[in-house]
């Protein structure tokens, strides 16, 4: 899968990806500190859960593993699902969908982590893929 947004919300839904459905998940965010700053929280996060016991070392590796982070949306050009997780801004929503739009194969879900914008105004903004679109 793909998460496109590493501030809290993306590194989270990243995380549930890799260690709890065991999917290979890339992170993309235009902001290297961002990615940076994620791939940090998500080394802490294992090591505290390791060390509560709730995860071995083996686990912690596979996730480690399953997760990559890039500033490039192209790199998700072979992605099934991509999960958008920004700033809740239509302007940028909208032009990172329509550009995702171009990347992703046909049959990829796109989907919005949006907590205050109207998800069928922003499947609009990809009307072929509106049905494909949470």
């Amino acid at each position: 899968i793909g998460v496109v947004g590493a501030g809290q919300m993306g590194t989270g839904i990243a995380i549930v990806g890799a260690k709890v459905a065991g999917l290979e998940v890339k992170c993309v965010d235009l902001n290297e500190s961002a990615l940076e700053n994620s791939n940090k929280f998500v080394k802490n996060w294992l090591e505290k859960e390791e060390g509560k016991g709730r995860l071995t070392a083996d686990e912690k590796y596979d996730v480690l593993n399953k997760m990559s982070f890039s500033t490039r949306l192209e790199e998700l050009d072979q992605t099934d699902f991509v999960v958008e997780a920004i700033i809740e801004n239509f302007d940028i929503k909208k032009s990172i969908f329509e550009k995702l739009d171009k990347i992703v194969p046909e049959d990829a879900i796109l989907a919005s982590n949006t907590s205050s914008l109207s998800i069928t105004k922003l499947a609009s903004t990809v009307p072929d893929r509106a049905d494909k679109f949470i």
